[in-house]
């Protein structure tokens, strides 16, 4: 009577993998090598290989196809094949009854498509990008780039997306599986002003006008936004000194009280109502005010 002996653990991976398997049978006369290699999980242009303790014969079998011979290796010869195609792969080594496998399923490396994009290529207009993908071992995610300065990440295959300046954008995807491999695809967007909302204001200046005190007083003016829709109020924010305030302006102008000496930032955007979405890109601007030591000029 003949005596079986698993000489390997069989190492179950989850649901992608749960046919694999690494052993030998009918040991002694056939067992695996200390340098026999096994990296699961396994892709679609991995190596396939093994190997045993003695000069044995090596086969291979594919899913859905019949078994190849791979022909005699020597022992502590690592054999085996590059993995072609998808499936449930089965390696064999066979010497005088005994035999050794390796039996794993192979996954498709993470494949991406084509990226569209949907919506008109406007400022300020809700863009939807989207790209196919296939291949992985799940769960897989994307990694957006929109190359102007905003990145997103999803678990699905779509994401939507603001363009607050116009001009030439590639916008980037990659994605990423369970088991970090990747692919990328771009997709290049040409994105115009939006003529519903305003353009972009024109550059910020500041004249002083005075000491009062300990506060300097500063006009901070700029031109209306040449293109787009026509701004009827602006989104003014005046931040320095310790402190940062935000206005609804009408005008181009705006007279404030500031702390001398010190350096304020200016941001401004023209809307169409005083309502952040209708309004359109911001123009920043910086100055330091003027020095007061306590004397009205």
């Amino acid at each position: 009577m003949k005596t079986r002996s698993i000489v390997a653990l069989i190492v179950l991976l989850g649901s992608a993998t749960a046919n694999a398997a690494l052993y030998c049978e009918f040991a002694p006369t056939l067992a695996l090598s200390n340098s026999s290699p096994y990296n699961p999980p396994y892709y679609v242009g991995d190596r396939f290989e093994m190997a045993v303790n003695r000069t044995a014969e090596f086969s291979i079998q594919p899913p859905g196809g019949g078994i190849t011979s791979l022909g005699t290796k020597a022992a502590h010869t690592i054999n085996g094949v590059t993995l072609a195609q998808p499936g449930s792969h089965t390696l064999r080594a066979f010497r005088l009854g005994s035999y050794c496998i390796l039996n794993e399923f192979v996954a498709s490396l993470p494949s991406l498509g084509s990226v569209s994009v949907s919506g008109t290529l406007w400022t300020f207009n809700d863009l939807t990008f989207s790209v196919t993908s296939s291949g992985g071992i799940g769960p897989k995610t994307y990694a957006w780039d929109f190359n102007d300065g905003n990145t997103a990440s999803t678990s699905t295959t779509s994401v939507v997306h603001q363009f607050s300046a116009a001009g030439t954008y590639v916008v980037e995807v990659e994605v990423t599986d369970n088991n970090g491999r990747t692919d990328t695809a771009t997709k290049t967007v040409v994105i115009t002003d939006n003529p519903n909302v305003p353009g972009l204001p024109g550059p910020v200046y500041d004249d002083f006008l005075g000491c009062g005190g300990l506060s300097a007083r500063h006009e901070i003016s700029w031109s209306a936004p040449a293109t787009g829709a026509t701004a009827s109020t602006y989104r003014l924010t005046i931040a320095g000194g310790g402190s940062s305030n935000t206005y609804w302006n009408s005008t181009t102008s705006k007279t404030r009280w500031l702390t001398p000496n010190s350096v304020h930032t200016v941001t401004v955007r023209g809307c169409t109502s005083q309502s952040e979405s209708t309004c359109g890109p911001t123009r920043t601007g910086q100055f330091t005010t003027n020095a007061c030591e306590g004397n009205d000029d």
